[in-house]
């Protein structure tokens, strides 16, 4: 079971990894404004340290906006909600447990 939960953390990263790359390509006016932000941290032609990653806050802004646009996990936590809500027409009764697929 824990090499599961170690093979669906890759996954996760490999998948993140490739949206922002997906995203970045279609986004050439961003992708120029990162890599010019990672030479001058770092050099031109060198690889990105763990350590420099602090120096670089865009490429921290660039990977939470892939994970906004392509969440890796579909459904939210579950929500638990006491009293009869109303949402958006839609009533909810309570103590309900909802979960919320993002994905739509």
């Amino acid at each position: 079971m824990c090499q599961d939960e170690l093979l669906f953390d890759i996954d996760i990263t490999t998948s993140r990894i490739e949206w922002a790359m997906v995203e970045l390509i279609q986004k050439q006016r961003v992708l120029k404004k990162l890599q010019g932000e990672i030479d001058k941290v770092v050099g031109d032609g060198q690889l990105v340290d763990e350590s420099d990653m602090w120096q670089i806050p865009f490429l921290d802004c660039v990977m939470k906006e892939s994970l906004h646009l392509h969440p890796p996990i579909p459904l939210t936590d579950n929500h638990f909600n006491e009293d009869v809500v109303d949402v958006a027409g839609y009533i909810i009764p309570s103590k309900c447990v909802m979960f919320v697929n993002i994905w739509v």
